[in-house]
């Protein structure tokens, strides 16, 4: 008798810890649920850089935050604080680098380089986001912007065909396959004029 009332007070005490255990991921659960919400919401009614800066800042590691680190950065480019945009996207990349839109950052960071005028510094930007996210949809866009670049600078035209030869061969459904048919064709062209 003894060692079944030992068992039963075993299986309640187990049963309790349980208990305890589910009832707490349970309100872990509502109120993570709950917040995200209230950042969404926040973040559906900003639409200044300050009101960003207020969701970025209340809910630093939610979707909504990541959002509005994007929509941030795009607006400081949008009035010229180029370095300002860079470091948010660069924010964003260091706190959500698992994200799926983490090589669109990355790719924000390549334009602002461009932007500024730096164009060596921005291809080799491209590049390294070519070899970082290979298979993301940034790639294709990088290695013919790359090309575009390279078709420019005095010397550079073989660099360039080879980058969109590989664009037409990695990646034939993307509509930056059929410009780079395109370029190609046109550098053909000239080629032949020459």
């Amino acid at each position: 008798m003894k060692l079944l009332a030992e068992k039963s007070t075993a299986v309640i005490v187990v049963g309790t810890i349980v208990g305890m255990i589910c009832t707490g991921g349970v309100v872990i659960s509502l109120v993570i649920g709950c917040q995200a919400r209230r950042a969404a919401a926040l973040l559906a009614n900003a639409s200044t850089m300050e009101q960003l800066q207020t969701v970025i800042s209340r809910y630093p590691q939610s979707d909504a935050a990541a959002s509005a680190l994007l929509l941030l950065a795009e607006k400081q480019r949008h009035v010229g604080r180029l370095n300002e945009s860079s470091v948010t996207y660069k924010k964003f990349l260091s706190g959500f680098r698992k994200h799926s839109l983490a090589p669109a950052a990355a790719l924000g960071i390549a334009e602002n380089t461009l932007v500024s005028g730096y164009l060596p510094a921005g291809i080799a930007d491209l590049q390294a986001l070519a070899t970082k996210y290979p298979t993301s949809f940034v790639a294709p866009f990088s290695l013919y912007a790359q090309a575009e670049l390279l078709t420019i600078q005095v010397g550079r035209i073989p660099e360039a065909r080879a980058l969109l030869q590989n664009l037409t061969m990695k990646f034939p459904d993307s509509v930056f396959s059929c410009y780079s048919a395109r370029l190609l064709f046109l550098l053909n062209a000239r080629q032949a004029k020459e």
